[in-house]
């Protein structure tokens, strides 16, 4: 393989993970994903960019699924809680669901690039005292919450 092939894929490979990376650079829930509340080999990610959301007028779709402890869950609900704080300010569209067993909010937060940005978080308690924690982050042309709500029941 020659130097300049190498480097094109090395320069193709690093804008890739850098634009990956930018989605969401600022978001407190990055720790979750990145493994750091909760080792990333227990947990199910979810990456998907391109045509493949576009029934839904999304753009990109983040999730992490995983199984955890009552402190993690609630370690992760406060980094929610953290990037909740930036869509509070801006008055943006959210839906909050609390019954004894299962915790959802979805919630917008301030638009970034030309994209709406969401983040809904599922905690549902299982036995042993552990909780199913479902994180997703969103971008896409969906107007707010209720329109996405609307689009993914299709």
């Amino acid at each position: 393989m020659t130097m300049k092939l190498r480097m094109t894929i090395i320069i193709g490979l690093l804008m890739t993970a850098l634009s990956l990376s930018a989605q969401s650079a600022s978001l407190k829930i990055n720790q979750v994903f990145d493994g750091l509340v909760t080792p990333i080999e227990r947990m199910v990610l979810t990456r998907v960019k391109g045509k493949a959301l576009s029934k839904y007028r999304l753009t990109y779709y983040r999730s992490a699924q995983f199984i955890c402890s009552t402190s993690e869950a609630a370690e992760v609900t406060n980094l929610v809680l953290a990037d909740k704080a930036t869509s509070d300010r801006a008055g943006l569209s959210q839906r909050q669901t609390w019954r004894s067993s299962k915790e959802q909010l979805v919630f917008a937060l301030p638009s970034q690039r030309g994209h709406n940005r969401f983040i809904s978080l599922v905690k549902e308690k299982q036995k042993h005292g552990k909780t199913l924690v479902t994180l997703i982050y969103m971008e896409g042309s969906v107007g707010d919450v209720h329109e996405l709500n609307k689009l993914i029941k299709q």
